[in-house]
């Protein structure tokens, strides 16, 4: 079975959220895995306004930031035209784990 597929992530995923949230006054998730079920995830906790940290997986070359290839897109609407740390933030320093709302999965 395909566990990273889109179908798998919102028919497992966010049921299993559901039923861990009954009866919790001041909900909050924390979530790892790939990108399609932590989308679920992310989209899930907006859409509810629970506040919710994921773990982003990504390739790290080096692992302190020189070689660039462990970006995530930000979540900044005030980003310039030429802003690249702005638009964007490296898992292996700034990450891996994040606000859900302040990273684009996907």
């Amino acid at each position: 079975r395909d566990w990273s597929s889109d179908v798998c992530s919102s028919d497992l995923v966010i049921p299993a959220i559901v039923k861990s949230l009954e009866n919790i006054s001041k909900p909050e998730i924390l979530a790892c895995g790939p990108e399609p079920m932590l989308k679920a995830v992310q989209e899930f906790a907006a859409a509810h306004q629970i506040p919710a940290q994921i773990s982003v997986e990504s390739y790290m070359g080096c692992g302190v930031g020189i070689c660039q290839g462990c970006v995530v897109k930000r979540e900044n609407g005030n980003v310039a035209e030429h802003s690249y740390h702005e638009k964007y933030s490296l898992v292996c320093i700034d990450g891996p784990v994040y606000q859900s709302k302040d990273v684009i999965i996907g």
